[in-house]
């Protein structure tokens, strides 16, 4: 086997395209998997059954299998991007993973480094040559941004399409974002999401592309809303069969190695339990409001913990601001959030 082959591209332009695959049953595991016992979200025969919507997050985990994965999954690894003076790079086929000797843990985020292996049929030549973006230590996930354009099917076959948007001096390292769009074969645009990544220790890079996300200003005043939700002793486990598969999230002598006493909860999951409050709160759990949601991860959450879901509303209509506690540390586990929703006068 070859080792890796990279594609240097124009800055901005690099646009990697995955197939995706879900059907009925991971929508309602996906559902499961953040809390939610709504029938519009568990129950099939239901007449307003839809996918809850945050969904989508987890596609480009899962790509087109209905079986455990190994992690990184195979679509993780073949969509890697480097970043490299202007130009970006691609990974395409030659690639093989394992879990390195010092694992990063940062957030609700296990931080893997690829290292280089020896391929037998290839002289025993290291196959995975070192990232054009110098002295990184560690990819510490950062944020998400979620924007819903138009309904998701029950099921189907998609694609996911995008890459790097950005990349920008920050601290000691590079902050990074990617833009991805959810798409059907026809090209019709379903999702927009953005997942922002801090690269610390990133050097010898040029900043390119205009920043998509930034930190929304939190009131100082009580909030108008809480609501809390208590997570399962099994909330990782049921979670990571929508697609993510990390052991960090269930495996204790994995988990310890990483430096924590006990498997933390995805931060995606995090994710979706809090957009199931918000929901709840402020649209009565009505998909159809969702329009779009951000949030920056700021500390991780164990599974049987207590999130404490804080809401402001603003000046402006159907916006809202919002930070998550843990009940039982009193930290900040999700911070700077955002959320927009339609009015139900749309509908």
């Amino acid at each position: 086997m070859a080792g890796l082959r990279f594609e240097s591209v124009s800055a901005g332009s690099l646009s990697v395209s995955e197939p995706v695959e879900y059907n009925v049953r991971d929508l309602i595991i996906y559902a499961l998997g953040i809390g939610s016992s709504d029938l519009r979200y568990v129950y099939e025969k239901h007449p307003d059954f839809a996918a809850f919507p945050t969904f989508p997050v987890v596609l480009y985990y899962k790509g087109t299998s209905f079986d455990a994965l190994p992690f990184p999954s195979p679509i993780l690894v073949a969509s890697l991007v480097f970043v490299s003076g202007a130009a970006l790079c691609r990974c395409f086929l030659g690639w093989q993973a394992r879990y390195p000797t010092q694992k990063t843990v940062r957030g609700n985020q296990l931080l893997l480094r690829l290292e280089p292996y020896a391929d037998p049929g290839d002289s025993g030549r290291a196959a995975f040559p070192s990232p054009p973006m110098k002295n990184v230590k560690v990819w510490l996930d950062a944020g998400v941004t979620i924007e819903r354009l138009a309904d998701l099917p029950t099921a189907g076959r998609m694609k996911v399409e995008g890459g790097v948007a950005s990349v920008h001096r920050k601290g000691k390292g590079a902050f990074l974002e990617k833009l991805h769009e959810l798409k059907d074969e026809a090209g019709k645009v379903y999702y927009r999401m953005i997942d922002a990544s801090f690269c610390v220790g990133a050097t010898d890079f040029e900043e390119f592309g205009q920043q998509l996300t930034t930190l929304v200003q939190m009131p100082k005043r009580s909030p108008e809303k809480r609501r809390e939700t208590k997570l399962e002793e099994r909330a990782a486990m049921i979670y990571r069969l929508s697609g993510d598969y990390n052991p960090l999230h269930l495996d204790p002598e994995f988990a310890k190695t990483a430096g924590f006493e006990t498997p933390i909860v995805h931060g995606k999951c995090t994710l979706g339990h809090t957009a199931r409050c918000l929901l709840d709160t402020l649209a009565g759990g009505d998909h159809r409001r969702f329009r779009s949601l951000a949030l920056r991860y700021s500390s991780p959450v164990i599974p049987g913990q207590t999130l404490v879901v804080e809401m402001w509303e603003t000046n402006a209509p159907e916006e809202y601001l919002f930070q998550v506690l843990v009940k039982e540390t009193g930290k900040v586990c999700v911070s700077n959030g955002r959320l927009l929703l339609h009015a139900a006068s749309r509908l």
